[in-house]
């Protein structure tokens, strides 16, 4: 079964425009993206829901200020939320180890990012469990087929180019 991605604007925001990615087979009428998937699993979740709350504030924060200055947790080609420290991590915020809520991304350009879906990590590597491994494998696989699109865009690259190569953006995984 073939398996299609589209990016789908999430918000415009001044600093920061936001997608997600919707995944689709040729069996799908509408794909439901993939931040809606997250956040529809842990919107109520009281075991998770300072992490959720923290994901939920940062990605607030980087739409306000952008992404220049911004550490994510590093994921190969992609990235993660929340992040640990910098400027949009919450003062009240204490990472757990214990409850490692992840919400995997790609950081296109200072003023672009791409969300994508989430969950649990309840080991070292996320490789080693299913329940978050898909949603890596996703975000990397988003961050590598934006690198390659991009590539086709003429240098240097600046909000507006991007944003028009990734409207509507259709590729198979």
């Amino acid at each position: 079964m073939n398996i299609f991605a589209t990016i789908k604007l999430l918000k415009k925001a001044s600093a920061v425009t936001i997608y997600t990615v919707a995944l689709e087979t040729e069996d799908d009428q509408e794909a439901i993206p993939e931040t809606e998937k997250f956040f529809d699993r842990f919107i109520d979740s009281v075991e998770h829901k300072s992490d959720f709350d923290e994901i939920r504030e940062q990605i607030r924060q980087i739409s306000i200020r952008g992404l220049s200055r911004t550490v994510l947790r590093f994921e190969n080609d992609a990235q993660a939320l929340p992040a640990k420290r910098g400027e949009i991590v919450t003062r009240s915020f204490k990472p757990h180890p214990d409850v490692p809520l992840r919400l995997y991304c790609t950081i296109v350009s200072d003023e672009v990012l791409v969300l994508c879906n989430g969950g649990i990590k309840t080991t070292q590597r996320v490789q080693d469990f299913p329940n978050v491994s898909t949603h890596f494998r996703l975000a990397n696989q988003v961050a590598k087929k934006i690198k390659e699109r991009l590539r086709e865009e003429p240098k240097p690259l600046n909000r507006e180019m991007i944003e028009a190569a990734l409207e509507d953006f259709y590729f198979s995984l």
